[in-house]
Parts: C-alpha cells; sequence; structure tokens
C-alpha cells in the first residue's frame, strides 16, 4: 500500500489517539475498581501502539522533507491482525525506555513465544468468566484481577506512548517542515505518565494563587 505523507500522518495520529483514549478509559476503569478490564485495555493500547509506531518508522522521513510516497508492505504491523506480533513489538520498544524515564529492569521483557501468547490470553481474560471452574469450584472472572500491578502497568503504557510523541516532536523541532502539534495528546498523558510529578506541580500552582 502507498500513501502520501499527509495521510499516513494522519493515520499515525488516529492510531496514536486511540492509544491515549484506551489509556484514559483504562485509567477511569481502576478508578472504578474495574483492573481486569483495565488490564485489557492496557494491552489493546500495547498494540495499537506497536503499530503507531511501525507507520511512524516507515513514515518519518517523508513527513520530514514534505514530499515522497510512504510505501507500506503488504504485512507491515500497522496493517497486522496478530495480536501476539504487535504486543511482541511494543515489548522491544519499552526496552528502549530505560536511558530516558529510569531503570526498567524490574519489568522482564517477554522473552517466550509462550508468555506472548499468555499476554493476549489475559487481554481476553479481562472482559469473560471463565466457562470451565478452577480450583476449589470457582470460576475466574475480571473482578478477580488485583489493582495494584495494572496501576503500574498503566502508568508504564503511558510513558510509551508519550515517549512516542516526544520522538515526534523531537523530530519537528530539529526540522524545517511546519509543526504539527500533539500536545493535545501529550497534556493527556503526562497527569497518568507522571502521577507524583504532576501532582506536586498542581499543589505548587495551588500555593501560588493562594499567595497571590
Amino acid at each position: 500500500m502507498k500513501m502520501k505523507p499527509e495521510v499516513s500522518r494522519r493515520y499515525w495520529r488516529a492510531l496514536t489517539a486511540n492509544v491515549v483514549g484506551l489509556i484514559c478509559d483504562a485509567q477511569t476503569l481502576l478508578e472504578h475498581e474495574s483492573a481486569g478490564r483495565a488490564r485489557s485495555l492496557l494491552i489493546l493500547a500495547r498494540e495499537e501502539l506497536a503499530r503507531a509506531n511501525a507507520v511512524y518508522n516507515t513514515a518519518h522521513l517523508s513527513w520530514t522533507e514534505g514530499r515522497g510516497i510512504c510505501e507500506f508492505p503488504k504485512h507491515h504491523l500497522s496493517f497486522s491482525t496478530s495480536h501476539p506480533n504487535k504486543i511482541a513489538a511494543t515489548d522491544s520498544y519499552s526496552r528502549e525506555l530505560g536511558p530516558f524515564w529510569g531503570d526498567y529492569d524490574d519489568i522482564p521483557p517477554l522473552s517466550s513465544q509462550a508468555e506472548i501468547d499468555h499476554l493476549n490470553s489475559d487481554k481476553q481474560a479481562g472482559f469473560y468468566v471463565d466457562s470451565a471452574a478452577g480450583k476449589g469450584g470457582r470460576f475466574g472472572s475480571p473482578l478477580d484481577v488485583e489493582p495494584d500491578p495494572v496501576l503500574s502497568e498503566l502508568q508504564v503504557v503511558a510513558q510509551l506512548a508519550e515517549m512516542s510523541l516526544i520522538r515526534d516532536h523531537t523530530r519537528m523541532r530539529d526540522g524545517d517542515q511546519p509543526y504539527d502539534s500533539t500536545y493535545d495528546l501529550q497534556s493527556e498523558l503526562t497527569p497518568i505518565a507522571h502521577p507524583e510529578e504532576f501532582a506536586e506541580f498542581i499543589a505548587e500552582i495551588s500555593a501560588a494563587a493562594d499567595e497571590s
């Protein structure tokens, strides 16, 4: 498939906006004690981010130059219906965050196909009650998922999405092309990606307003 730069840019923006929307929806679900469904949306957000990153990697030079045609191979990841492939791609991307956000050694990479497939199964488990009883005759439910690990994952996925937007901002800042701001998306991610820093910022603003 071939796309003009402006078309592939719109495609990337649509994918990225969906990533941000999924992350924000996951936060809302967590606030309403629905961690299982929140985790499912975060896995979907990872998949959409993989698609967006694939578009970016293929098309960003044509955006910078403002000319040329972007050629997407038939099996380009952005068109893929393979959930495990997209999950694996975003996991690889997360390994690059260490130098930017800090130490991610406590988040083990998905080292096997079985782990990737299991994560895809977790996505489905966030919406459905098990059809077969487990130990003790109990049926597994999305309501069984503990919130704390999902809250940590929410922050990580938000930082992944934020990093992709910052990468695009840096590209435009260093080039001569017209600036196509994604600040609206970044502003939605900031309080999720950096909750403590954002809370401190709001507190400082409130204190300054009280003093004035």
